[in-house]
């Protein structure tokens, strides 16, 4: 994961996310 630096905050909010559920 190193194409572009947006996918280093996607990925954590992705992450989050499966942390997290809502």
């Amino acid at each position: 994961m190193a194409t572009l630096p947006i996918r280093q905050p996607v990925a954590a909010s992705i992450s989050a996310s499966m942390v997290i559920p809502i």
